[in-house]
C-alpha cells in the first residue's frame, strides 16, 4: 500500500473507509391511496461506505473513502459534497460503479417497498487498494463493508493486522452469500442491525433477551466487539473485557431511518480512535442516528437542508 511524505501528514486519514456509493430516490406516498402519485420525492447520495465517511468528516475526523465511481454526471456532485465534509475520495471508475436505490415510504417514514441496482463491487479488489495511493501511515481504524469480496477482506485483515490497525466491519448484503464466520472472527469489531443479525445467525430476534443471546453468539464466533442496533429502542454493545450494555436511543419522531446505522457507526468509531474503547462511542452514535432519522437525508452533514418543515416538494437531479 502506498505511503506518503511526512510533510503532508496533516492530510493523512485517521480512518479509512472501504465501501459503496449509491444514488438514492425516496418516494413518499399516502397510505390511504397507494395508487396515487408520490406526495414528494427526495433524491440524495447514499451507500454505507459513503455515508460513514461523510459523517466522520463532518465530525472533524480526517478520513479517506475508497469506493467506485462510474462517470455518471452525479459523480461531480458526490465528490463536491464529500470535499465539503473534508473526505478524500479515492475512486476507481468502472461501469456501474455507483449503485441505485429506490424506496417507497409511507407518510411516517415506514418502508413499503424498495429496489436496488447494486454497484460492481468486485472491482474493489486488493490490487486497487494497494495502488490507489491512499496513505495508511497514520490510520487508527479501517471500516469496511462486510459484503466485500472474500479476497479483499482477507487481504485487508492480513495487511491491517501487520500494521496493528483495527478493522470494524459493517454488515451489508453481500455478507450473506456465504458463510463468512472465519472472516468476521478476525475483525476487531462489527456493527449490524436486528434484521441483519437475525439473518446471519438464522434466529428470530424479537425481544431484548433474544438480542442479548444474539450478541453472545456473535462474540462466540470470535468477534471481540459487537454493536447490535435495535431501531428506536437503542443499541446493545458487547465490548471486549466489559459486560454487555444497553444504550437507549433518544426519543424522536422519525421521517426516514435510512442511514441511521451508518451514523451510529461513525459516532462510535470517532470516539474509539481517541479512547481505544469500543463502547464509549455508543452514546454519540445514538445521538447521530437520532439526528439522521429526523431528516430525509442519509447523513448528519447537511441534515438541516433535508428537514421536512415547509412541505416543499423536492425533485430534480441536483444532489449537491
Amino acid at each position: 500500500m502506498s505511503g506518503a511524505d511526512s510533510s503532508v501528514a496533516a492530510g493523512m486519514p485517521e480512518v479509512v473507509v472501504i465501501g459503496s456509493v449509491f444514488l438514492d430516490s425516496k418516494q413518499y406516498v399516502r397510505t390511504d391511496d397507494p395508487a396515487a402519485p408520490p406526495d414528494r420525492v427526495y433524491r440524495c447520495h447514499g451507500g454505507v461506505g459513503r455515508n460513514i465517511a461523510e459523517n466522520l468528516g463532518t465530525l472533524g475526523v480526517p478520513v479517506a473513502l475508497l469506493a467506485l465511481s462510474d462517470g455518471d454526471p452525479a459523480d461531480r456532485d458526490i465528490r463536491e459534497r464529500l470535499e465539503r465534509a473534508h473526505v478524500r475520495w479515492y475512486a476507481r471508475s468502472v461501469d456501474r460503479g455507483i449503485g441505485r436505490f429506490s424506496v417507497t415510504l409511507d407518510a411516517e417514514g415506514a418502508m413499503i417497498s424498495s429496489s436496488a441496482r447494486l454497484p460492481a463491487l468486485e472491482h474493489l479488489d486488493p490490487a486497487f487498494v494497494a495502488t490507489c495511493g491512499c496513505p495508511f501511515d497514520r490510520a487508527k481504524c479501517l471500516i469496511v463493508e462486510a459484503g466485500m469480496s472474500r479476497s479483499l477482506l482477507d487481504f485487508l485483515i492480513r495487511e491491517m493486522h501487520d500494521r496493528r490497525i483495527p478493522i470494524v466491519g459493517v454488515m451489508t448484503g453481500g455478507a450473506f452469500t456465504e458463510d463468512r464466520s472465519d472472516l468476521l472472527a478476525r475483525l476487531h469489531g462489527l456493527t449490524l442491525n436486528r434484521p441483519e443479525a437475525a439473518r446471519l445467525l438464522q434466529q428470530p430476534i424479537e425481544t431484548m433477551d433474544d438480542a442479548a443471546v444474539a450478541v453472545e453468539r456473535l462474540r462466540r464466533l470470535g468477534i471481540a466487539n459487537v454493536g447490535l442496533t435495535l431501531g428506536a429502542a437503542g443499541v446493545l454493545i458487547a465490548a471486549e473485557g466489559e459486560r454487555t450494555a444497553f444504550h437507549p436511543a433518544p426519543a424522536v419522531t422519525s421521517l426516514d431511518a435510512t442511514g441511521a446505522g451508518d451514523a451510529f457507526t461513525a459516532g462510535l468509531v470517532s470516539v474509539m480512535i481517541r479512547t481505544g474503547s469500543f463502547s464509549k462511542g455508543a452514546a454519540l452514535g445514538m445521538t447521530l442516528a437520532a439526528a439522521v432519522v429526523r431528516t430525509l437525508d442519509n447523513t448528519i452533514g447537511e441534515a438541516a437542508g433535508a428537514r421536512v418543515t415547509d412541505a416543499k416538494r423536492v425533485s430534480g437531479d441536483s444532489l449537491s
